[in-house]
């Protein structure tokens, strides 16, 4: 009788200990017909909200692959790390336009599949003779980040260089315009995209040799079923990057030049 009390309280104690465990991973969510509700910081031409709706590259090709996989999602706008928070404690179901680090991995799951492959550069106002050559070009120099963002770990770990933090890429430029910042990291595209709409084509230049290539993916929350979902998306999305639908999605977006997009 005393065996099987102890074998009994045990056997409870090994269930009550696995509940938690799956617990602390994220709480059990059927995924089926429910609408994902993804979290991101704005990130023009990549996603952004425009005259009160979402649009840009990523967000065009993310509701093409949805639509492909018969999906409703729907996206709003937070400070990045605000979002980063959200997707990695599951109050989302995940987050666009993430770089893939090693500490990113344990609370998401990535699909195999990018949503676009960018270069991170180095932007310099065009009246300076700065010229980035390899890395320790930066040595010394007081860089513009924004906070919460990834630029590489071999960026994101350096100490040659002080990194000052922004809220935003505009605020960084005009720092940067104002002598207060030597240069300003940024995603290539997002970049050129900024500079041509705040008017800055001629006063701000960029590196042509990145200092770091960067797939961008969206990461899936570690939800119940999410691991899967995150496969299926990854099996869409190379089929909408091969369609005429892709490339017209893109055409209607009037990007300026030295813009790419993901469509093959």
């Amino acid at each position: 009788m005393e065996k099987q009390f102890i074998i009994r309280k045990y056997f409870i104690q090994f269930i009550i200990v696995t509940i938690t465990v799956i617990s602390f991973i994220c709480p059990a969510n059927s995924i089926a017909g429910q609408r994902l509700f993804f979290a991101t910081d704005s990130f023009a031409p990549y996603l952004y909200p425009d005259n009160g709706k979402t649009t840009g590259i990523i967000y065009k090709l993310m509701e093409l692959t949805f639509k492909e996989m018969r999906i409703p999602f729907s996206v709003a706008h937070f400070p990045w790390k605000r979002a980063l928070l959200m997707a990695e404690t599951c109050t989302s179901d995940g987050i666009p336009c993430a770089l893939k680090t090693t500490a990113r991995t344990e609370k998401l799951f990535y699909p195999e599949e990018p949503l676009i492959t960018t270069e991170i550069v180095i932007f310099y106002r065009t009246d300076t003779n700065f010229t980035y050559k390899n890395f320790s070009s930066l040595k010394g120099k007081k860089i513009g980040a924004i906070r919460g963002y990834s630029y590489g770990e071999r960026f994101d770990q350096s100490t040659i260089f002080k990194k000052e933090y922004g809220n935003s890429l505009e605020q960084n430029f005009r720092k940067m315009l104002a002598g207060r910042l030597d240069l300003v990291v940024a995603y290539k595209t997002p970049g050129i995209f900024k500079r041509h709409l705040y008017e800055m084509d001629n006063r701000i230049s960029y590196s042509d040799t990145p200092i770091h290539k960067a797939p961008v993916y969206l990461a899936f929350s570690k939800k119940e079923g999410h691991a899967e979902l995150a496969e299926n998306f990854t099996d869409a999305l190379v089929k909408v990057k091969k369609s005429a639908s892709c490339r017209e999605e893109m055409k209607k977006l009037g990007l300026p030049p030295g813009v790419s997009t993901p469509c093959n």
